[in-house]
């Protein structure tokens, strides 16, 4: 048996969205789960076979990464990030997050 504990904290999610890719290539994400990124963050850099830059992904508000795809190929309409929305909490669960040693750098 084990000792059940009670996470640090919770929050409810009202708004999310799988961010998704428009055109087909070769992915390089630029962020992972746990990560808090702003409005208009660079996601994801999608490329051609020899490097030249096809689209710029970018995220569509502010918000919490919950999941990324490990696939490096994609075609248009892939799942790329799924993102949730933290509105005004953001800052709050930044700070929170930072002063338990939580955060994610």
């Amino acid at each position: 048996e084990f000792e059940r504990t009670s996470p640090a904290f919770q929050i409810v999610v009202d708004d999310h969205t799988c961010i998704r890719a428009v055109m087909g290539g070769i992915l390089q994400l630029n962020v992972k789960p746990g990560e808090i990124i702003e409005k208009g963050a660079v996601v994801a850099v999608n490329t051609k076979p020899f490097g030249t830059e096809v689209s710029r992904i970018k995220a569509p508000y502010s918000g919490l990464v919950v999941g990324c795809t490990t696939l490096p190929m994609v075609i248009p309409g892939s799942a790329i990030c799924h993102l949730v929305a933290l509105e005004s909490r953001t800052r709050v669960l930044q700070r929170m997050l930072e002063r338990q040693g939580l955060l994610f750098e």
